[in-house]
Parts: structure tokens; sequence; C-alpha cells
């Protein structure tokens, strides 16, 4: 673990250059600088500063696009590649306020001194600020090998020095560590800064959050930190569905998802109020179902290919539902639990049904027929089918769903009629027929006469063919006459 691990994206470096070029100082921070020294890529790049949100604005509003939403806790957002979707935020120095409602500062106090900033973060590991130009700043004269106080120093110029003095006690390799940080990643710690208790009463979200970056980093809560998750586990019920939502998705796509879950049953029982009595049980003695079912989430998570069709990203609805499901599979939920949960949490109603349809086939045969499966690829559809497929082959093992899985390569390769989409007649032509044989079908007769064309065709009665599906059409036009 070195600061040399931490590569800073040019787009990034730009932004610091041009807070330096205008007198203030400008660190990446948190999860970027955690993520670096654990050798993993960053997802996002933050950074903060003792510019002012107005300053802030006021240096980049003609170079690059804003997002000034989170402006009243000091963030402003930087569009750095609208195509891509790159946003990089700066944050002004913040010092330790009040909170209301265990989740926002009731006031925002600015501060030019970042370890005070760093003061009231979360987690030690999240509290690390890096600055590649920094180490220069141990020799503050213009003869230095790569000093940024050099003539034409693009970087960082002579007001530099005694901004950043005042943290060199604290900074090894361009790193600033107030709080224990680099011990912490170095042994894989999971730590609040200062008072625990203080840090989840101030906010009941850092409570999951710290769950998830167990779950994601695979790190062990320290045990006064984790003392206080519990103390204050019931302060969740005062945050939002939508953030305990985004939280307890990440930690499902998560590769260490069973320390997070074993252990902490008490506090997982106030987010799945319906399950509290079994989650409450996990502390003590989980069942088989969830150890084997969280040891499959690992595996999946750690490597999406495991699944028989290969949802290879873990972000889209189909492999979320599919976590979600397995979720629930485990705690043995009712089909009218989990969607009362998931709707409690505040999922969109793609996942919600999604959610259903897998876990009201958790039980679907093994043996299934190719006109079943047909049947089945009617009623919910060939993309759903397939992800139920997923579903039990994950539930029972893949031997389980592999009749399933070859039907539906069969669908698929053969181009088999299993939906009105597919039958070589439609609406149109019915319409056409009827009008031949003078007679006026109304629309609910036009859908009647498809579902029954299609029953035939998927249980082989007749072929899927125009001709031949126009001569049967007469016969039930006819036929419904007498």
């Amino acid at each position: 673990m070195h600061a040399s691990s931490i590569t800073i994206p040019q787009f990034v470096q730009e932004i610091i250059t041009h807070l330096h070029t205008h007198h203030f100082q400008a660190f990446v921070i948190g999860g970027c600088v955690r993520d670096s020294l654990l050798g993993e890529k960053p997802k996002d790049w933050d950074i903060t500063t003792d510019a002012t949100p107005k300053q802030i604005q006021a240096i980049f509003a003609k170079s690059y696009k804003l997002i000034t939403l989170g402006e009243r806790y000091g963030t402003i957002g930087i569009i750095t590649n609208a195509a891509a979707g790159i946003c990089v935020e700066i944050t002004t120095f913040r010092l330790e306020s009040s909170y209301t409602n265990s989740r926002h500062p009731s006031d925002v106090a600015y501060t030019t001194d970042l370890l005070q900033d760093l003061k009231r973060r979360d987690f030690t590991c999240n509290a690390l600020a890096y600055n590649p130009y920094l180490p220069a700043l141990h020799h503050p004269d213009s003869s230095a090998p790569n000093s940024p106080l050099q003539d034409g120093a693009q970087k960082v110029d002579s007001s530099a020095y005694a901004l950043y003095h005042r943290y060199m006690p604290y900074i090894c390799d361009g790193v600033c560590d107030y709080v224990g940080g680099l011990a912490d990643i170095a042994t894989r710690t999971l730590r609040c800064v200062g008072d625990a208790n203080a840090r989840f009463s101030e906010d009941a979200l850092r409570i999951l959050r710290a769950l998830r970056f167990q779950a994601q980093l695979g790190f062990s809560i320290e045990s006064s930190t984790q003392a206080a998750l519990f103390a204050n586990a019931k302060k969740l019920s005062q945050i939002s569905a939508q953030r305990k939502q985004e939280e307890w998705s990440k930690i499902l796509c998560a590769k260490h998802i069973t320390s997070t879950i074993i252990g902490f049953g008490a506090v997982w029982a106030e987010v799945f109020r319906e399950f509290a009595k079994p989650l409450v049980a996990l502390d003590s003695s989980p069942s088989a179902q969830i150890l084997t079912t969280l040891a499959t989430l690992e595996s999946i998570n750690k490597n999406p290919s495991l699944c028989m069709d290969s949802i290879e990203s873990i972000h889209t609805d189909s492999a979320l539902s599919l976590r979600l499901s397995l979720w629930f599979y485990a705690l043995d939920s009712s089909l009218e639990q989990a969607t009362s949960s998931l709707q409690a949490l505040g999922y969109k109603s793609r996942i919600i049904s999604l959610c259903q349809t897998l876990l009201s086939h958790a039980n679907l045969p093994s043996h299934q027929s190719l006109e079943s499966t047909r049947i089945l690829a009617r009623d919910i559809g060939l993309d759903s089918l397939a992800l139920v497929g997923e579903f039990i082959a994950l539930i029972y093992g893949k031997h389980y769903a592999t009749p399933l899985a070859k039907h539906l390569a069969t669908i698929r390769t053969q181009k088999l009629c299993y939906n009105l989409a597919t039958l070589a007649l439609n609406g149109d032509d019915l319409t056409a027929i009827a009008n031949s044989m003078d007679i006026v079908l109304q629309g609910r007769e036009i859908g009647r006469l498809l579902r029954t064309l299609l029953d035939e065709v998927i249980c082989s009665r007749v072929p899927n063919a125009k001709d031949t599906l126009c001569a049967r059409a007469k016969e039930l036009i006819q036929a419904s006459l007498n």
C-alpha cells in the first residue's frame, strides 16, 4: 500500500490545477484515495478545497457545466465529460455541526483548515486526503528537485507552501492522514472518526454505509464502532426508503456479504421489519438455507459468469432482481411479504414484478416439456423465463435447470412461436378474413381468436404458417356464428 498507487486522471488534475492557480488548496478525498490504496480502480473522484461554493462556481462556470443541487451543503458538481456521465464533486472544507433527523446537518460552516474537515468525516479509511504535489513542499526552496515553487511551475504557486505547511506532520507521500486511516486500511479495519456513537447519532445512514463498506471491502468493524452501530440501529427508521434501498442494493452485489448479514441480524430487522424474528435469529443460529444463499451470492458477485446465462453486469434490473429474490427465498418469504418489503423500500415496479415472477416460479419442476416451456414463455415472456432458469439453477444447481435451458435455446434457435408477436397471423389479418365473410369482429373477439390460434400453434395442433392459420381462423369464426 503506497501513495504511488494513486493515479489521478488528467481531468481531475486539471481541476486541482485550476484551484491552485486561484490560490486555493485542493485534495482528492475519500473513497477514491481509499480504493486506490487498496489497488482498486475508483468509480468516482471527489475533491475537497478551501474555496467556497460561490468561489468554485466563479472559477469553473465559464469552462464547465456545473451542478449546484448540493450547494447548501458545500458541494458543486463539475461535468467534465457529459457523454460519459463523468461528474467530479468539489466540496468546501466544513466544520463539525449539529444534525437534524439523524441525517442532515442543521447548518453548514466552512473552514480553511483541512484537518477540521477530516475530523467530521464518517470512517477513518474515508478521511484521507491526497495531493500529488505535496511531497515537494517539504523543500520550499526553488532549488529543490521538482519543487512546485520553481519559476514557471504549473501545479502549485508560492502561496501553496503557506497553505499546506500546517499539514506536514500528518503527510506521508502526499497523503494527509490526521485520523489514522492509513493504519486502518493496512489492517482492513473499519473505524469511525472520533466518537462512534456521535457519528451514528448524527447520521444514521452511516450504519448502513458501515455494513456496505464491510461487504464491499472485506473490512472488519472495530469493536467500539460495532457497539455504537447496534446502539443506534433504531434510528434507521428516520432514514428515507430510497437511501436504505440504495445501500441494500449495493450490499447484495458485494463480495463479502456473509459477514455483513450474519451477526448483524438485529440491524437488518430494522430495515426488513416483516422479517424481524428470523433476522434476529441470524445472530445466534443462522439456518443452512441462509448460509447457502449467502455463499451463492458471494460466488456470483465475485464471478458473474457463474450464472448460466452469464448476466455480466450486476447493476441491471434482472441481476438485482435475481439477488433480491434469492434473499427473500432464503428468508422463506411469502410472495405477499416480499412484495410488501420491496414496496416499503421504494423499489421500482419493474424490479418488484421481476421478483414476483421469480419467487412464484421457485418450485418450477425440473422436467419441462418443450410445449410447457413455450406456454410459460407465453405467460411471462422469454427473457423472464430465462431469468427463472437462472434462479432455480442457483437454488437447486445447474443440473436442475438444464432441461429448461435446452428448451429455451430451441425456441430461440428455431424461432418457434410462443407469443402473439411471433404468431404468423395478426389482428389486421383476422379483420380482413372477417370482412371477406361479411362479418364485423370487435376488438375483444379478435383478441380471443388470436389467443386461441396461439394456443393451437404452441400445442402443435396447427403449424405457424399464415395460410394454415387463415383457414383455421375462418373455421373458428364460422363456428362462433353457429
